[in-house]
């Protein structure tokens, strides 16, 4: 998708390099209760308020969608996730 990408293998940095580098979006591929914190605080700061979050899950029941929504998550995919869906939720949000 010819898409720059920063990754992280550990969470524990990702306010730092989210509010370091700006970036255009974020992926979360295991979304964790200490991810909600995190995505509250990117959604109430001024600079990464506008910063897409990404959630795909394989357990939707450790995180219900409606918590990960509430918690500023802007879309949420339960794995598998089909290639077209996944660059159709990505290019839908790059393009905004």
């Amino acid at each position: 998708m010819g898409l720059n990408c920063i990754e992280l293998v550990y969470s524990e940095n990702l306010w730092e390099i989210a509010t370091q580098h700006l970036p255009d979006i974020i992926l979360l591929e295991q979304f964790v209760p200490s991810h909600l914190n995190i995505c509250s605080q990117l959604k109430t700061n001024e600079k990464t308020k506008d910063i897409p979050v990404i959630v795909i899950t394989t357990c939707k029941e450790e995180i219900p969608e409606s918590i990960a929504l509430k918690a500023g998550v802007d879309a949420y995919l339960v794995a598998p996730v089909r290639v077209d869906k996944f660059k159709e939720t990505i290019e839908s949000f790059l393009m905004n």
